[in-house]
């Protein structure tokens, strides 16, 4: 089974980005198929520093193998992106700790 970008979605992407409108992406996706999906429609860049969680309290590994995923989301880099799973995002939602992941 392959996941496919319909034709306009980079392009949407793009406009939105240029109207300074944060984009965000929620699916049903397996963690790793949704990273892939926002890299090639550009919704986040391939140079991005990237690290994702499948866990609470979150634990924060590395898109890249060459990185050491930090111990805590206020070590993580500026500018990094990140990637939770659902329960993860449930999780954060309840408490003041999404206001961190989302600032």
């Amino acid at each position: 089974m392959a996941n496919h970008l319909k034709p306009v979605t980079a392009s949407v992407i793009q406009q939105l980005q240029q109207a300074s409108i944060e984009t965000l992406m929620l699916t049903g996706d397996d963690l790793l198929t949704a990273i892939s999906v926002a890299r090639e429609c550009h919704m986040v860049s391939k140079e991005a520093p990237l690290y994702f969680s499948n866990c609470f309290p979150p634990q924060w590994h590395s898109y890249s193998p060459s990185e050491q995923p930090p111990l805590s989301t206020d070590q993580l880099p500026p500018d990094s992106i990140l990637a939770i799973t659902g329960p993860v995002f449930r999780q954060q939602t309840k408490g003041p700790e999404l206001d961190t992941i989302l600032a």
